[in-house]
């Protein structure tokens, strides 16, 4: 994973990423791309004083899994050893933050 930002002026820059994604034998990550932004606010002149806010989601993410087999055929899940056929999942996750802090200098 790869992540970092690029800074436009003092107070705002765009956040990004990049996730190359996992394959094992059971589940496939395929790669996402982290997009978003940070805005910083000075309370003082000094510049000793400040919020930050970030707002950023990664897209494109997909997962897939493939069932185990025991012995006598049955599927189930390799995460906690569930029936195949009980088991749900999101196969197109989303995930985004918010993120907010307060920091002071002295």
């Amino acid at each position: 994973m790869l992540s970092g930002f690029a800074k436009l002026d003092g107070s705002n820059a765009p956040l990004f990423g990049l996730d190359t994604g996992f394959r094992a034998q059971k589940i496939t990550v395929s790669p996402a791309l982290l997009l978003g932004l940070s805005h910083r606010a000075y309370l003082s002149e000094l510049r000793d004083t400040q919020f930050v806010f970030e707002l950023a989601g990664w897209l494109g993410q997909t997962v897939s899994h493939t069932p185990c087999y025991d012995s006598y055929d049955d599927a189930y899940y390799f995460g906690n050893l569930s029936a195949w056929s009980d088991y749900s999942y999101n196969a197109q996750p989303t995930e985004t933050y918010v993120k907010l802090w307060f920091e002071y200098a002295f």
